[in-house]
């Protein structure tokens, strides 16, 4: 082997340079200690290569590249620096250590064959763990236990192990904490239940009587009767503990319901034939249903009069309502002005039953214009309610809606219009008269009493507020009693 020294000389054995068999001839250019001198092209140029050098004991390599060869033998240990990488297939063959693999040295980590063939791992310098093959070792150790591995709270369950499964038929010897495996099929009409009577490991079996709790109700009876009756029957208790069903009505005519004492003892319910209603069999409900005397002496459309106890008559009033017209003032002479946006009231007293369905006035001033107004009658009982409760104080009963005055009171004169909630009966009651308009000036006004000395619970007082010339609810002011009033003339028919 040839070298080159520092000073550029060329020493080692070999042929000189153009003997032998070979032939040319180099000059070093330059080089450093130990350097292997090569051709870097053809010619007689000869340089050192400082990245591949020889100690005379090691080469070594420090370029990227790496060294290349197409086989090779190493007859003693093999160091590695860096990372050992190797690009195609390999495997290892070595025959066992002669003695048993020992502990890494100290800060570093060993994997190799022991004396008895077999891999071992020597993890930060800890005794070797042999490394477990498929074919022959049993698993050593679940979650840290050894021996016989029971389950215990923090294991896997079988739902979390890819591939597992439990067997066909588990048995279970003590509390089951994980959830419980699908059944498999049992026979109809079974449940999963202890022994009949006693305690034991539960199986599927038939229902008994002993496996319903004692309730509140009798669970031995004959309950199946019940639903099983036939069509009209009524169930109903035969004594104590028992339920019977009374057969339902199969005769033509209709049927009561009847249950009569012993005077110490019940007894059964019966039905029977409904009798006819008359004053003789209803004696028992004297204020309920009262007998007719004389015979047929009512009269239709009259009026019931009572003539003694548990007996009635004719009156010989005709019954309400009445169609007869309802004139709220019976004088005229001056005109009731309206209330601009505002309900305006008078309070008049309606003494019979009336049937209305439109309202007549006179139009005392004309306007044959667009303005709107409105004429109405409204609930007047306040603290109390009108029709029997079917009107609050203050809330619009009839009216005949926002009209212009092109139709309302286009000259002077009587008109007529329809209430926009067409026949109403008016009970007997307080009521009040409500005009309402958006008439700012000109305005036309009605026929009232010119005396200056009308009765009324209210005279032209104002309430509420209206739009568009409508009437609306409002809250009805207390009564304020007046002797001088001048009422509007309405004949409510």
């Amino acid at each position: 082997m040839l070298r080159v020294n520092a000073s550029g000389v060329i020493s080692g054995t070999g042929s000189d340079c153009g003997s032998g068999g070979g032939g040319g001839s180099g000059t070093v250019n330059s080089g450093v200690g130990s350097q292997l001198a090569m051709y870097s092209t053809s010619g007689t140029a000869v340089s050192g290569d400082g990245l591949l050098s020889d100690s005379g004991t090691t080469l070594s390599y420090t370029g990227s590249g790496g060294i290349s060869a197409s086989g090779g033998t190493f007859s003693g240990n093999v160091t590695v620096g860096g990372q050992l990488v190797l690009t195609g297939p390999w495997q290892i063959t070595t025959p066992p250590a002669s003695s048993a693999m020992g502990s890494a040295a100290a800060g570093t980590s060993a994997l190799g064959v022991s004396n008895d063939g077999n891999f071992y791992i020597s993890a930060n310098s800890g005794l070797p763990s042999k490394i477990l093959t498929t074919s022959t070792d049993a698993v050593p150790s679940v979650f840290g236990r050894t021996g016989a591995v029971t389950a215990q709270i923090g294991d896997y369950s079988v739902a979390q192990i890819t591939g597992a499964a439990p067997t066909a038929s588990p048995t279970f010897t003590g509390a089951v904490t994980e959830p419980v495996p699908t059944l498999p099929g049992q026979t109809a009409n079974t449940f999963f239940a202890a022994p009949n009577g006693s305690s034991g490991a539960p199986t599927f079996r038939a229902i008994v009587a002993a496996d319903i709790p004692t309730l509140n109700q009798n669970t031995t009876g004959t309950a199946a009767n019940v639903a099983g009756g036939s069509l009209g029957s009524i169930p109903y208790q035969t004594a104590t503990g028992a339920t019977g069903m009374l057969a339902g009505n199969t005769g033509a005519m209709d049927q009561v319901l009847t249950s009569a004492g012993t005077g110490s003892a019940a007894q059964a319910p019966t039905l029977k034939n409904a009798p006819a209603l008359s004053a003789a069999n209803m004696t028992a409900f004297p204020n309920t249903v009262a007998g007719v005397s004389p015979a047929g002496s009512l009269a239709t459309g009259d009026y019931v009069k009572a003539t003694g106890f548990a007996t009635t008559t004719d009156s010989g009033v005709l019954a309400g309502p009445y169609p007869t017209p309802w004139v709220t003032a019976v004088r005229g002479g001056t005109g009731a002005t309206f209330g601009q946006n505002v309900v305006k009231m008078w309070g008049v007293v309606l003494t019979y039953p009336l049937l209305t369905s439109s309202v007549a006035y006179y139009a005392y001033a004309a306007d044959n214009t667009g303005n709107l107004y409105d004429i109405g009658i409204a609930c007047g009982q306040t603290g109390s309610t009108c029709n029997g409760g079917a009107y609050s104080p203050g809330q619009i009963i009839v009216d005949i809606g926002p009209t212009a005055g092109t139709s309302f009171s286009p000259a002077t004169g009587t008109y007529t219009k329809n209430w926009t909630q067409g026949q109403k009966t008016l009970q007997p009651g307080k009521y009040y008269v409500v005009l309402t308009t958006n008439c700012a000036s000109s305005c036309a006004t009605v026929t009232a009493d010119n005396s200056g000395i009308g009765v009324t619970f209210q005279n032209g007082a104002t309430a509420g507020t209206t739009t568009g010339g409508a009437l609306s609810n409002f809250t009805a002011p207390g009564d304020v009693w007046s002797w001088g009033a001048s009422m509007p003339a309405l004949v409510v028919k």
